[in-house]
C-alpha cells in the first residue's frame, strides 16, 4: 500500500503558486537584491526567494523556509569552460557551518527579520524565523 503526505496528495489535485514582489535593496540599479513571498496553496506554505545581482547578473539566490529549510545557490563563471558554475549551500542554525554569513548574508537575514516583524499580506502563512550562524556544502548526488 502506498501512502502519501498531505502535500504531496494536495500537489497531485491542486497546484496553485503565487509569487509576489516583497522589497528591492535601494540604491543601485546594477547591484541588488530582491525578495519574493511564494505561497503554494497545495500544502499551505509561504518561502521567500531572495535574488542578488551583480552588474544585473544573478550571483546567488537563498531559498528561505523551503520545505522547512533555507539553501544558498551561488553563481560563478568558470574561467577555463566559461560555463556557469553552482555551489547549492544549506544554511544551518548550529555551529557546524563551514562557511560562515558574510555581510550581505547578514543585511539579507536582518531585512527578512523586519519583514517577518511586518507581516505584509503578501506572506499569506506564517514563516519561522531563524537564526542561522552560516552554511554547509549540500551534498553532491551521482548519477552515474
Amino acid at each position: 500500500m502506498l501512502s502519501m503526505s498531505g502535500c504531496a496528495i494536495g500537489m497531485l489535485f491542486y497546484r496553485d503558486a503565487r509569487t509576489k514582489d516583497i522589497y528591492r535593496s535601494p540604491g543601485s540599479k546594477k547591484n541588488y537584491y530582491t525578495i519574493k513571498a511564494t505561497t503554494l496553496s497545495h500544502c499551505g506554505c509561504t518561502y521567500l526567494m531572495i535574488n542578488n545581482y551583480v552588474n544585473k547578473k544573478k550571483t546567488f539566490y537563498i531559498r528561505y523556509n523551503y520545505s522547512n529549510v533555507t539553501e544558498k545557490t551561488i553563481y560563478s563563471i568558470n574561467d577555463k569552460t566559461k560555463k556557469v558554475d553552482t555551489v547549492e549551500l544549506e544554511a544551518t542554525t548550529n555551529n557546524d557551518f563551514s562557511i560562515p554569513l558574510d555581510s550581505l548574508d547578514l543585511e539579507i537575514y536582518n531585512r527578512i527579520d523586519n519583514i517577518l516583524l511586518e507581516k505584509p499580506k503578501e506572506i499569506i502563512y506564517e514563516i519561522k524565523r531563524k537564526d542561522y550562524k552560516g552554511y554547509k556544502r549540500k551534498p553532491k548526488y551521482l548519477t552515474e
